[in-house]
């Protein structure tokens, strides 16, 4: 539950960048309506989440922010805090710091008051209302900083003001925002902003990261009732805004865990069959069938980083909170000459830590008596009865299949490695016939740390990049 970020800025010298609002209905308008009309149309309903963000759903993503069980906000902001000295070391002399999903623009004043070598800042949100109230204050309270609002969708194309050019570039997208999009639309964003910012900029990114699934429904089902009315806001605004007629009683808030693709998800549940309309369209609604409204993927260091270096980028240094874990990373653009490699990557850069598993972060490996077999493009490529089960802290349970089961001729290894304290360096494999989903499909330990030695000559795979990993019970004779 983060800001996503139409209209033109100007500039006067005595008074800093201001924003001209049109008075004609802004693209976003219509966006909103088909958007509205096409996911309400489809089997399996949806909306997506960018449009939870007019002025009434930031106030409310703001007051969730404060809640005590939502704790992504309160974390990051302590996690920036406790580094800002080492993360404002990264920042160029004269630098524009370029926010993704502004918002209020409150964890921004951290880096803002650790480097005040920051010359200009650029926030860019969909929401007009929280864009402008937050670039006034800060133009106030920061009088030597250019602050040059952009009122857009940053998921689509975007166009940096004057203030940007010819200067080093900081991106900032905090809020584990890069986890509400699906994996496709956070490469396409990644990528996107790598050649937005330019080969010699920084992306500093908050990345929420898996944990109990108590903890992680709870941050989503706050007792004070403000993360359903957030949720609920959407058919509000769908009312407001598309002549629409929903009962926001008729629905129910719902966030559940979703172990198997790493990600909690939020739906509105309607509580009887209704028709609605709206948009000038009419839609029907059976009870018990669920608006899908938003995904809130959750990672592990070593699938941010693959994520990452997918999309051209490479993890230079990385700052982890104690519990509940929540990750900002720093990233550089991958150069042509460099591999897409972070092994090395921890926060001194310099070593690598090495940790044992225990309650705190518990690992445990079994044999799977099931057959497992994984598909992709209509072959099975692994087919095995001896596959190993790893089930680590709060993640969902891994396969491990002996490379001995699995056709190793159809894959290609690639250059990318990642590392992880508890089980030590990884390598890559690539699918090459499952096409752009399945790079860096497959991983293996092949010198795992001795608390997970059963793992060696094993792979696993990404549920998201193979079409799927069966695990058949033998069904009992009588």
């Amino acid at each position: 539950m983060q800001t996503l970020g139409s209209n033109a800025s100007s500039f006067n010298q005595a008074e800093g960048w201001k924003r001209t609002v049109s008075s004609e209905p802004t693209a976003a308008d219509s966006d909103f309506a088909v958007a509205v009309v096409a996911g309400l149309s489809t089997r399996e309903k949806t909306l997506p989440p960018k449009y939870f963000y007019d002025a009434a759903g930031s106030e409310l993503f703001e007051a969730i922010g404060r809640t005590p069980e939502y704790y992504p906000t309160r974390v990051e902001t302590a996690l920036l805090q406790q580094f800002a000295s080492e993360i404002a070391t990264g920042i160029a002399e004269g630098a524009v710091l370029v926010e993704f999903g502004s918002g209020a623009s409150d964890k921004t004043r951290v880096i803002l008051d650790a480097a005040p070598q920051i010359a200009a800042y650029v926030p860019i949100d969909i929401s007009e209302h929280a864009l402008a109230k937050a670039a006034a204050v800060l133009s106030r309270d920061y009088p030597k900083l250019l602050v040059a609002p952009v009122a857009e969708d940053f998921t689509g194309p975007i166009q940096l003001p004057a203030p940007a050019y010819g200067r080093v570039k900081v991106g900032f997208f905090p809020g584990s925002t890069i986890g509400n999009f699906t994996q496709a639309e956070a490469l396409r964003f990644l990528r996107s902003v790598r050649q937005l910012l330019g080969d010699n900029s920084v992306l500093l990114i908050g990345a929420d990261l898996v944990k109990d699934e108590a903890t992680l429904v709870a941050a989503y089902n706050d007792v004070e009732g403000i993360t359903p009315r957030f949720n609920k806001n959407l058919l509000a605004r769908i009312n407001r805004e598309l002549g629409g007629d929903f009962d926001l009683d008729a629905f129910d808030h719902l966030a559940i865990w979703n172990a198997e693709l790493n990600r909690i998800e939020m739906h509105l549940v309607s509580r009887a069959d209704q028709i609605v309309n709206a948009a000038k369209h009419t839609f029907a609604f059976k009870a018990g069938e669920r608006l899908h409204t938003e995904d809130s993927h959750k990672f592990t260091t070593e699938s941010f980083a693959d994520l990452a270096a997918r999309a051209g980028w490479s993890v230079s240094r990385e700052w982890i909170s104690a519990a509940p874990q929540f990750a900002i990373f720093s990233l550089a653009p991958q150069r042509s000459d460099s591999l897409p490699s972070t092994a090395g990557r921890t926060r001194t850069m310099e070593t690598k830590s090495i940790k044992v598993p225990g309650p705190n972060h518990p690992i445990s490996i079994e044999p799977n008596p099931a057959r497992v077999t994984v598909r992709v493009g209509g072959r099975i490529i692994a087919d095995t009865r001896s596959a190993l089960t790893l089930r680590e802290g709060g993640y969902a349970a891994v396969q491990y299949i002996p490379q001995k089961d699995v056709d190793m001729t159809l894959l290609e290894r690639t250059d990318h490695h990642t590392y992880c304290p508890y089980k030590g360096d990884c390598a890559y494999y690539s699918i090459p016939f499952g096409g752009e989903r399945s790079v860096n499909a497959v991983w293996t330990y092949e010198a795992p740390y001795a608390a997970v030695a059963a793992i060696k000559d094993h792979v696993a795979f990404y549920p998201d990049r193979v079409d799927a990993i069966e695990n058949q019970q033998e069904s009992k004779k009588a």
